[in-house]
């Protein structure tokens, strides 16, 4: 097509499609006039009117025919097509209330269950971590918790790591716990606080929205106390402006304020306080107790976890033997070998399974309710073999039924999953509530752009589940059948038709059956886990932890 025809045809493409009506009474008025037009000719050959009239229809071969062609040259017959199919197919929910009330909930339910359970997936497991280039942070394990080292030699291993590796921009340890946090003139309160080397937050590639991050100078312990507050604890104190080089009472030190970190950034667990990391060695205690520091880094462009793991752990053996030569007597035994994970998978924790289980039981709802939804499309397919006949008989091709059913399955569907969203919406809520609030990702559980789209797959591919199975009986159907007023059906159709309800119902019962199952052993365990015999009677004994 040239260019110009092209262009030509835009105009009138989208005329047939927003207003048909005018665009078909421009094409009647142009055909007449080409009829017209050939009349004249053949008039002037010498025929009379009437004659030649017929010989200038004959020269168009028909003008509905003519008109079919002209407007498949449009090529806009096809969504044309669909938006009738469409609006047939509503028609046909509205002639039948109950049917259509009873597939849309069931299908509501499967399609909200699936979507509220996907967006605890999605938060968890698919979407990224909120900072930048979230896939290079990593969390290192090696001199690391539960390991009775003394500071001393964690301090030897980890300056080795920090100055030695080539494998990450940024390497940095913290340990975490509790302080007294007391403005002035307020009662002193409980606060999540972590104590951080000078690289934690280029680590995680973010700065304060307010005041600055640590200087290496403020890691030793004579210097003057100072602190990074979180935006959570700037609002809860008011929002002062002069907050930067405000001074705090914080474990009975004064301590001057000298960052604030952005909103959502509270790592590790929902911390609140953030101080620099003092390392000790006159304390007689720090030699004798355990080490809980933890260790983070963010990767270098193109090095794998793999190489990384491979150069720390080799830095860790030779400060291992460095400490050996003044400590012959150092037993480095029990220390765990160096491990590289992505931060991502560490914050997941063991909740991968969990979560994908559950997902694949939420996805055996959704097919119970589509073969539910199925067995009530081929019984009403039944009633409806007439009316498939008639269409079929006045030209309807098996591909124009087929499109007409498939329409209509999808269009219940998609009414299902709009209903759905309101239901996952109220399951979400019950969800939240039954994760601790504490952990970092309940914030993230929300109906983001991938939820919805995850939704809008599932409510498209259910309808072309549970729709396959009465365009099979549509195809398999002796359209002459249904004609003949004697007739109700022939006994092939009939026994084809009651094999694929019964396998339907054989199905939904299968699929239930695994899932009772599946719910009654967890009920089970969780019932046994409830009522462990602990040894002594639990009831009215309290329990408190003082620091």
């Amino acid at each position: 097509m040239r260019p110009q025809s092209w262009l030509h045809t835009i105009p009138l493409r989208i005329r047939s499609l927003f207003n048909r009506r005018a665009a078909d009474n421009d094409l009647e008025e142009e055909l007449q006039f080409h009829i017209e037009q050939k009349m004249q000719e053949f008039i002037a050959k010498g025929l009379d009117e009437k004659n030649a009239r017929y010989a200038a229809l004959r020269e168009f071969r028909g003008v509905e025919q003519s008109k079919e062609n002209c407007r498949d040259a449009r090529k806009v017959n096809l969504l044309l097509d669909f938006v009738q199919d469409i609006r047939y197919g509503a028609r046909m929910l509205r002639k039948n209330p109950g049917f259509s009330a009873i597939a849309i909930l069931t299908l509501a339910l499967g399609i909200g269950a699936n979507a509220a359970i996907f967006s605890v997936v999605n938060a968890v497991l698919l979407r990224p971590l909120p900072y930048p280039s979230p896939e290079r942070i990593v969390a290192v394990h090696g001199a690391s918790p539960m390991s009775f080292v003394p500071v001393p030699d964690f301090h030897w291993v980890w300056n080795g790591w920090a100055n030695t590796t080539r494998s990450f921009d940024y390497l940095a340890t913290y340990e975490t716990g509790d302080l007294n946090f007391a403005a002035a003139g307020s009662e002193p309160e409980r606060v999540a606080g972590t104590e951080v080397s000078q690289d934690f937050f280029s680590t995680f590639g973010i700065g304060p929205i307010a005041g600055r991050l640590f200087l290496s100078s403020e890691e030793v312990p004579a210097h003057a106390s100072v602190a990074i507050i979180s935006a959570t604890l700037f609002r809860r104190l008011g929002s002062p402006l002069d907050i930067i080089g405000k001074t705090f009472l914080m474990n009975g030190k004064q301590t001057v304020v000298v960052g604030v970190m952005p909103k959502g950034f509270e790592y590790p667990e929902k911390t609140m306080v953030w101080l620099p990391m003092a390392w000790n060695y006159n304390d007689e205690m720090l030699l004798r107790q355990a080490i809980f520091y933890s260790t983070i880094g963010r990767l270098r462009q193109s090095i794998s976890p793999a190489l990384a793991r491979e150069e720390l752990a080799a830095i860790q053996v030779h400060s291992f033997e460095e400490i050996k030569k003044s400590r012959p007597d150092a037993d480095f035994a029990n220390m765990p070998k160096v491990s590289i994970i992505s931060l991502h998978d560490q914050l997941a924790g063991s909740s991968k399974p969990a979560l994908l289980l559950l997902l694949g039981a939420v996805g055996f709802v959704l097919l119970i309710a589509c073969a539910d939804v199925a067995n009530l499309l081929l019984a009403r397919a039944v009633q409806r073999q007439r009316e498939i006949a008639l269409r079929a008989a006045l030209g309807a091709s098996r591909l124009r039924l087929v499109r007409q059913g498939l329409t209509e399955s999808v269009l219940l569907s998609s009414i299902g999953g709009i209903c759905g969203l309101g239901l996952a919406y109220g399951a979400l809520e019950a969800v939240r509530s039954f994760i601790p609030a504490g952990m970092l990702f309940v914030q993230r559980i929300t109906m983001d752009v991938r939820v919805l789209l995850f939704l809008m797959g599932v409510s498209i591919l259910s309808g072309f589940v549970f729709g396959i199975f009465p365009v099979l009986h549509a195809l398999r159907m002796d359209l002459n059948e249904p004609l003949k007023e004697s007739a109700y059906g022939s006994s092939a159709h009939h026994s084809f038709l009651g094999r694929t309800r019964s396998w339907l119902a054989i199905s939904e019962i299968a699929m239930a059956l695994v899932l009772l199952a599946g719910a009654g052993l967890l009920i089970k365990s969780f019932w046994r886990l409830t009522n462990v015999d602990t040894g002594f009677h639990p009831e009215s004994v309290l329990t408190a932890s003082i620091s």
